[in-house]
């Protein structure tokens, strides 16, 4: 087994770990207020629901700046949820103080403020809004175009989004149950004198081991699931010897050069959904080098392909799932149409392009591109980088050209634009959400 293919496979497996150490946190630190709300005053529960909430936006910070990051949208739903229902307790605390006070032993005060009769709608408006909004959610784009093509790169980054889409399935259910059977309870047989045992069971033991009992399924999913793609020797042959990726776009005024995949050989490459589509035809893999040399990417796209008078501009460089592999992407201006030296494909307008994106023709890693280039040139056009408009007229769109991509001085790789795009004067909240986006930046550093 090659170096390279070594640390894929160990990527792999931390990437199955942390699904099942997510989950697990996760499920920790949803339960813990549900543990303790019991023996303490219902004043403090908001706060334990706040910490745990800052604890677990630490976490994500923490995981953004890793050199793998791995998908962290469920801990990201947990802490929304355990900030909401904190938020909700404090209006209540406010509507009747006298839920403030301390416990008496067995004796619940008349408007008891169950945590989990809070907690389980919370977590079923949340879970079920996520799992409607998929990878279209703020926080799935966000990441994707952070991270450029990590979160797309071939069958190891489909097992993961679709992991995540279960688990998050998983835990609407869960609170589904939770929420029928403790509001069920309380509706018809709680009564507000003392805490009995059956209290306890449905209102504490229930809801804890339900999310309990999920953390062993989990755990042996995985396990079972590891133990079978470990197996698969093609998976971790998928690259072998090369481990540095030079992708180029070829552009002729307004057009791109685009081809359909080259004939696939089973026996030497794991095929993919991405395999059978449409991508740029230049792509060269080398060796693995540490930092993307512009002056090698030049030689190697001339020597190659054999067009020489090409003008070869760096965009931006992005990682794969291993951390010995790193993918350059670059512009490749060509004067005439004809000129293909060894490329094979046809030229595609703008609009064409786009046609075939909303079909799901193109390849994950080209659609990526394409969006962080359109993204970043649109908002650099539109907005200081600190969000502020550059023209009075709210709204304002300015045109996208390809040509423009030769010419225009902007660092593609400053992923503050991205931030820009989504946080600007022209969004909802512009000023509370920049300093929420300040306040989040500065933690896990």
């Amino acid at each position: 087994m090659s170096n390279y293919t070594f640390h894929r496979q160990r990527a792999f497996y931390h990437g199955f770990l942390s699904l099942w150490r997510y989950w697990a946190l996760s499920v920790l630190f949803m339960t813990i207020p549900s543990i303790v709300s019991p023996f303490i005053a219902a004043k403090w529960l908001p706060i334990i629901g706040l910490v745990l909430a800052g604890v677990l936006i630490f976490l994500d910070r923490t995981n953004r700046l890793t050199q793998s990051p791995v998908c962290f949208r469920l801990p990201f739903i947990v802490g929304l949820s355990l900030g909401i229902t904190a938020v909700i307790m404090c209006i209540m605390l406010n509507i009747n103080p006298d839920m403030a006070g301390s416990p008496h032993p067995g004796i619940n005060t008349p408007n008891p403020l169950l945590n989990i009769l809070i907690k389980s709608p919370v977590n079923i408006v949340l879970a079920a809004y996520y799992l409607l909004r998929g990878e279209k959610s703020f926080y799935c784009r966000a990441c994707k175009m952070r991270n450029t093509n990590i979160v797309d790169r071939g069958v190891l980054g489909n097992i993961f989004s679709k992991e995540a889409y279960f688990q998050i399935k998983l835990f609407l259910v869960i609170s589904i149950i939770n929420g029928l059977v403790t509001w069920g309870y309380y509706h018809f047989m709680y009564i507000s004198i003392n805490i009995n045992a059956s209290d306890r069971y449905f209102m504490t033991f229930f809801p804890v081991s339900m999310f309990g009992m999920s953390v062993i399924y989990v755990a042996s999913r995985y396990y079972t699931m590891w133990n079978y793609y470990r197996g698969q020797r093609n998976l971790w042959k998928h690259v072998e010897s090369t481990a540095t990726t030079l992708r180029y776009i070829i552009i002729n005024n307004e057009k791109i050069l685009l081809a359909a995949p080259s004939e696939i050989n089973p026996d030497k490459e794991f095929i993919t959904t991405d395999s059978f589509k449409i991508d740029t035809p230049a792509v060269i893999a080398i060796p693995y080098s540490e930092t993307i040399n512009q002056h090698q990417a030049i030689e190697q796209f001339k020597n190659r392909f054999e067009i020489d008078d090409a003008h070869i501009r760096y965009l931006f460089d992005s990682r794969d799932f291993c951390p010995y592999n790193n993918i350059g992407h670059f512009a490749a201006f060509v004067a005439d149409p004809d000129d293909k030296g060894t490329l094979e494909g046809d030229w595609f307008t703008v609009r064409e392009v786009f046609q075939m994106s909303q079909a799901q023709m193109l390849n994950s890693e080209f659609v990526n591109e394409l969006k962080r280039i359109y993204t970043i040139a649109i908002t650099s056009k539109t907005y200081d980088n600190s969000g502020r408009r550059l023209y009075s007229i709210k709204h304002y769109k300015p045109t996208f050209r390809l040509a423009d991509l030769r010419t225009i001085n902007i660092d593609f790789n400053d992923n503050n634009w991205l931030a820009v795009a989504v946080t600007n004067e022209d969004k909802r909240f512009y000023l509370l959400r920049k300093a929420w986006k300040k306040i989040v930046k500065g933690i896990g550093k």
